[in-house]
């Protein structure tokens, strides 16, 4: 961060995050989510109710779920 420029550039906007892994994965998981205290998740929808995909960075998540995606698909991960 630049001394006065009052933008951090690591820091996450979490509303397009959550829109940019719902415009990417919604039809596929159904509860996507950011929580202070507990990171990023995701829960596939054909999933047992407490399977979830957790991670502590929107990147990290999406790239959870494409690996997860992959396995139920049995496509590339």
């Amino acid at each position: 961060m630049t001394a006065g420029s009052g933008h951090d550039p690591f820091l996450v906007d979490v509303d397009r995050a959550l829109d940019a892994l719902s415009l990417a994965w919604a039809d596929e998981y159904d509860h996507l989510w950011h929580d202070e205290g507990s990171g990023w998740g995701a829960h596939h929808k054909d999933a047992p109710e407490d399977e979830n995909i957790l991670a502590q960075t929107p990147d990290e998540l999406n790239a959870k779920i494409r690996a997860d995606w992959a396995r139920r698909e049995g496509g590339p991960e």
